[in-house]
């Protein structure tokens, strides 16, 4: 990913701080009847009303299931919880593979855990209005999405501008849908769902980027979850990926009459990371960032070339790359504010690079604007495909 989001704290945590407080109670206490008085945190009796399902299913938990299933599911619980430990690392203090708890691994128990925890994270935690948010007062999943854009505002502006791929922005929340939140770690099909309603497994991702990850796993080279493999963690501290980049561009098809083709490849070192190079790799493979970056860049090509056309027309060359320099360190220069705020930016600002590093390009286009018969705001392209 490209920058790393500041995590806060929310009272919105407290559904998922339930359930650890419920399944500590359990497994400390071993009870056999269910007692919410007891067994749920105090702030749950601060209103009368209650979460039934959430009630019925725990009752159900505590008085029909056995302790070893009990056991066996509080302590993937727990597991599947340390977020953070499976971006860090893939095998435990015994070097065995870190494998990530899913209800699959409960074929007995897999509905049960599937209704519970997607049910707290449909009519519970993700809806508008719900039992859970009329209990813990002025807050809602989207004033928390608030909260998270602006939490660096006065330092790096608003978070407006997708961290996984720097080329889209976030649905509008009042008038587009439910805030722009996703698991990193998906819940469908069984899998994560003991982590659905953990605020440290909700990122805030575009669209795009949410529908290509969950066709591919994040965590784990195959989808059969046999080799696992390290990602970037979305709330970590430290600095931004991005400023461990090395971005290149080639030209493929150059744009003589039609639309050209560039191709992005990109070169990462960290000086700390020893698995800096295999996070980039799985943000590459999973979010299809090159691919992406490439047709992008293409596309946009003709817009790029048109803009610095009217720059430097009548301009010697010195001066045309003196624009184009002042233009990279101005208008696209790469800082967390404009990475944050503005959609594309990192891809502009290569393609300028390539601009000032092709000297073959950039004196051919101020030879083409120098002429006294040149017109067209982009004399590489054709008039009609510009338009």
């Amino acid at each position: 990913m490209l920058y790393f989001v500041k995590p806060i704290e929310s009272d919105i945590g407290k559904l998922h701080q339930l359930l650890v407080h419920f399944f500590q109670y359990v497994q400390d206490n071993s009870p056999s009847k269910f007692d919410k008085s007891s067994q749920f945190p105090e702030w749950y009796s601060y209103t009368s009303n209650s979460l039934q399902v959430l009630e019925k299913s725990l009752k159900e938990f505590v008085e029909d299931f056995d302790i070893s299933e009990k056991n066996d599911i509080i302590y993937a619980f727990t597991l599947a919880n340390k977020i953070e430990l499976f971006f860090e690392s893939m095998t435990d203090e015994q070097g065995n593979m870190l494998n990530i708890p899913i209800a699959k691994d409960f074929p007995k128990r897999e509905l049960f855990l599937n209704n519970l925890f997607l049910h707290l994270y449909k009519s519970q935690l993700s809806s508008k209005t719900s039992t859970f948010f009329e209990k813990i007062g002025d807050v809602s999943f989207g004033e928390y999405f608030t909260e998270i854009k602006n939490s660096e505002f006065s330092t790096k502006g608003s978070l407006l501008v997708c961290p996984f791929c720097g080329i889209h922005d976030y649905k509008l929340i009042e008038s587009e849908g439910r805030p722009p939140f996703d698991h990193i770690l998906p819940k469908g099909d069984s899998l994560f769902v003991f982590s659905s309603i953990n605020l440290k497994n909700l990122i805030p991702i575009c669209d795009a980027c949410n529908t290509i990850k969950d066709t591919r796993p994040l965590l784990y080279l195959d989808k059969s979850r046999k080799v696992r493999t390290l990602a970037f963690y979305p709330y970590s501290t430290g600095d931004d990926p991005y400023s461990f980049f090395v971005f290149s561009l080639t030209c493929t098809l150059p744009p003589a009459g039609v639309q050209g083709q560039w191709t992005v490849n990109m070169s990462c070192n960290h000086p700390s990371d020893p698995n800096f190079s295999t996070r980039a790799t799985t943000w590459l493979n999973v979010f299809n960032i090159l691919s992406r970056y490439s047709e992008y860049i293409s596309n946009k090509s003709n817009y790029y070339i048109g803009q610095l056309s009217k720059k430097i027309k009548g301009q010697t060359l010195q001066q045309a790359e003196d624009i184009v320099d002042g233009y990279i360190s101005n208008e696209c220069n790469i800082t967390p504010f404009a990475l944050r705020n503005a959609t594309g930016i990192l891809l502009e600002n290569i393609f300028h690079k390539w601009i000032l590093q092709d000297q073959s390009f950039l004196s051919n286009l101020v030879l083409t604007t120098s002429s006294p018969l040149a017109t067209n705001p982009n004399p590489l392209i054709n008039s009609t495909d510009y338009d």
